[in-house]
């Protein structure tokens, strides 16, 4: 085993990538700190904290369009470059901000560098395509995934301590990480050929192929399913919350969610080790089981509110909360890998700011109606609403799928959606 980890990771553009994915996917520190730092140290109200998750999404799905035309100019490796330079900038803004407007400024150029970091993927399958290793984008993505439960857990366990000494610590850690990940950025695009080199055109059956896809499903069930994994864990956690204040006091209630957050990073852990033998065996019918798993996972966290909530009914709640985490990333893995099928270049490009397009699309949806329900009754039909979308996600997979079969296995599900 260990003579094939160093087999794998013998070229150092493949021993950054994982570390550079991690620092690139979330603010480090200040993932585990926002609310309290924007509301405590900023002054920030919940209601423009929550304006401000708003605004970016919404602005960066605005942009897009001239992001893409930007991208295709620039090339994948500038693209990865920019995105670390803005991750940085917006760690800037949101530290050293003098006023809400500045903290805004941040949040955006944190969500224009998300869409840059999102070509990291093209950049992978890329340098995989060079090494004659196309076939193995699951594993290096798993292992990067990994990466970022780690670097996530750690950042976890420090912010406390760190916050506790001075508020302000937690943000320069995470601005020292973003520089970190600029530097590793530039070392690892260092060693992609350039653009262009060793890219074969796709040929025109694969073309013609590919138009049998139906990629618009996929793309609605990537966005509930990313969605639910994501956000929708904020909705989860608040219902998790409830169930356990009928039952124990507050700092019982914290004792249990702290519990409960350390396993989170080790379910995560686990699914991307468990991903590359579930893919060998299921390729991308993995993404229904997946989607099958979310369902079961959704059902269990209204169990309390059905029946009288026993410590087997918060065991089954606690569980089902677990597997939400645990299925994100296999399927975000396997989504961007049938995406990333292509020898094309500018498809590839396409394929991944439509799947990001997509998760932003969703998370603003979910948020805009789980938010409309709050302000209306509780957190259960939230919960059930939640469930509606992942049985209509799951349908939307599993009638698309079959029709794919015939495809080639080069085609991609997002290529020739306009």
């Amino acid at each position: 085993m260990l003579k094939n980890l160093k087999d794998r990771y013998s070229c150092s553009f493949y021993r950054i990538y994982p570390w550079q994915n991690a620092i690139e996917t979330e603010f480090l520190f200040f993932a585990v700190c926002d609310v309290m730092f924007l509301h405590s140290v900023k002054n920030i109200s919940f209601a423009q904290i929550s304006f401000l998750i708003f605004f970016s999404l919404l602005f960066s799905l605005i942009v897009q369009y001239p992001l893409l035309k930007c991208i295709h100019r620039m090339g994948n490796r500038n693209s990865v470059r920019a995105g670390s330079l803005f991750f940085l900038l917006s760690a800037l803004c949101i530290t050293f901000a003098p006023n809400y407007g500045i903290i805004v400024v941040g949040g955006i150029l944190k969500c224009i560098g998300h869409t840059f970091n999102s070509l990291g993927a093209a950049l992978l399958k890329e340098k995989l395509v060079q090494d004659g290793k196309g076939t193995e984008y699951v594993n290096f993505q798993s292992d990067a995934n990994n990466a970022v439960c780690l670097l996530m857990m750690i950042s976890s366990f420090a912010c406390g301590f760190l916050y506790s000494l001075n508020p302000y610590y937690p943000m320069f850690g995470c601005i020292t990480i973003c520089a970190l990940g600029v530097i590793l950025s530039f070392l690892m695009t260092s060693c992609i050929e350039a653009d262009g080199a060793n890219v074969k055109s796709v040929p025109k059956s694969s073309e013609k192929q590919a138009r049998s896809w139906g990629g618009i499903p996929i793309l609605v069930s990537f966005a509930v399913m990313t969605a639910i994994t994501g956000i929708g864990l904020s909705y989860a956690r608040i219902n998790f919350q409830e169930v356990l204040t009928l039952q124990y006091d507050g700092t019982e209630v914290m004792s249990q969610l702290g519990y409960v957050t350390f396993l989170v990073f080790l379910f995560r852990f686990l699914s991307n080790v468990l991903m590359s033998k579930f893919f060998v065996r299921f390729k991308r019918w993995i993404c229904v089981r997946l989607q099958i798993l979310l369902v079961v996972s959704l059902v269990l966290q209204i169990l309390p509110w059905v029946y009288p909530p026993t410590m087997a009914i918060l065991a089954l709640m606690a569980i089902g909360y677990l597997v939400m985490v645990f299925v994100r990333d296999p399927y975000i893995t396997a989504i961007q890998n049938d995406s990333l099928m292509t020898a094309d270049k500018t498809k590839r490009q396409n394929n991944l700011i439509l799947l990001n397009v997509s998760k932003k699309a969703g998370a603003l949806l979910l948020s805009a109606v789980c938010t409309l329900i709050l302000r209306e009754t509780s957190i259960l039909p939230v919960m059930t609403s939640m469930i509606t979308f992942a049985v209509v996600s799951l349908i939307l997979l599993a009638v698309t799928l079959p029709r794919c079969a015939s495809s080639s296995r080069a085609a991609s599900p997002l290529r020739d959606i306009r």
